[in-house]
């Protein structure tokens, strides 16, 4: 926001203010209905610039009149099919119900940590946002929040986040990998159905996913648990599997609860294990490697880190066991005060 100053004018219609924002930068003019609360606390609940919105988006400002913003009012965007970005100030911890629906070209979100509660179909037929990260202090994913959004690529769910709420990712066809935290302990019915997934990693332990929670995965390849079994019933990945349906599920050895099949889908330990003894262990040729054994056909990120007490763990490649093995090297670093290597789900 630096370059960037503010000019507020307010006009008081009874309980509610209209508030004119005025970016002096390269941003237009953006003008935004807001109500306070008895709390003392703003509301935003429209846009009020008429058309063209600004092709530069919206900064939805941290404070009014000295008041805090900490809502975005129920459907206060929604079908401003004009809007680009909007940016969400920090002190927000709720977004409304529809509140960003059918803005069909939002392709920028900034949703700030300390937003609580993200409401049913709040970015509902987002159909060109591309990307976005849910801070783990959300308490409510939810109903279709974010279904229709059929160019997500990239999607983040901050660890701390407990539950995903049905429909919550419903269609959204670009998004082929999730990684879905240990906080999460509910996935709702169809909440990343038909989403042409090809790779999902699940972190907690008993977890329940309903019904169609991940239906149609017709090119799902893997699906990694770090915990025991779920709570799932047959139709949890796909239905009708096709040709191409070739997926497997990992478990962790020592969980709990599975069998060679689960919900219809072969399931087997991820077991991969660094060799650290013979002829292929070591330096050689300035190269380090060493072997890497498990069940065939099972597919690992290869990582590093320098300091095991607080580590933060570098991914170096994603290997396949064919046959049940594979040869991991690098070049040597002899200025490295010590390198750790570890596996992880890819």
């Amino acid at each position: 926001m630096e370059g960037k100053k503010f000019r507020f004018t307010t006009v008081n219609t009874g309980r509610a203010v209209l508030i004119s924002l005025l970016l002096t930068s390269s941003a237009a003019e953006a003008q935004l209905s807001y109500t306070v609360t008895p709390n003392n606390t703003v509301t935003i609940t429209g846009y009020t610039g008429g058309w063209p919105m600004s092709q530069t988006g919206v900064i939805i400002p941290a404070t009014t009149n000295g008041l805090p913003v900490t809502s975005i009012g129920d459907g206060a965007f929604s079908g401003y099919e004009g809007l680009p970005s909007v940016t969400i100030p920090a002190g927000v911890t709720n977004i409304g119900l529809g509140a960003f629906g059918i803005c069909s070209n939002l392709v920028s979100v900034t949703i700030p940590d300390g937003v609580l509660s993200i409401g049913d179909g709040a970015f509902e037929n987002c159909v060109q946002l591309p990307n976005i990260s849910i801070p783990g202090s959300v308490n409510y994913l939810g109903v279709s929040a974010f279904s229709r959004c059929y160019h997500l690529t990239n999607l983040t769910i901050g660890d701390g986040v407990p539950c995903i709420s049905s429909n919550a990712f419903y269609f959204c066809h670009g998004l082929h990998s999730i990684v879905i935290p240990a906080s999460v302990t509910n996935i709702g019915d169809s909440a990343f159905s038909e989403c042409d997934m090809t790779n999902i990693v699940i972190l907690g332990s008993d977890i329940s996913i309903g019904s169609l929670g991940f239906y149609d995965s017709d090119r799902l390849a893997g699906v990694y648990f770090a915990g025991n079994a779920p709570v799932a019933d047959v139709s949890v990945f796909s239905i009708f599997p096709g040709p191409s349906y070739v997926a497997t599920i990992y478990y962790l050895p020592g969980s709990t609860g599975w069998s060679p099949t689960f919900a219809g889908v072969p399931a087997t330990s991820w077991n991969p294990a660094i060799k650290a003894s013979g002829p292929d262990f070591g330096l050689q040729g300035g190269q380090f490697g060493f072997d890497i054994t498990g069940n065939a056909g099972l597919t690992v990120m290869i990582q590093a880190c320098t300091n095991l007490a607080n580590p933060v763990w570098t991914p170096l490649q994603t290997a396949t066991l064919t046959g049940g093995v594979y040869h991991f090297s690098e070049p040597f670093q002899p200025n490295a005060p010590a390198r750790y290597y570890g596996l992880g789900f890819p």
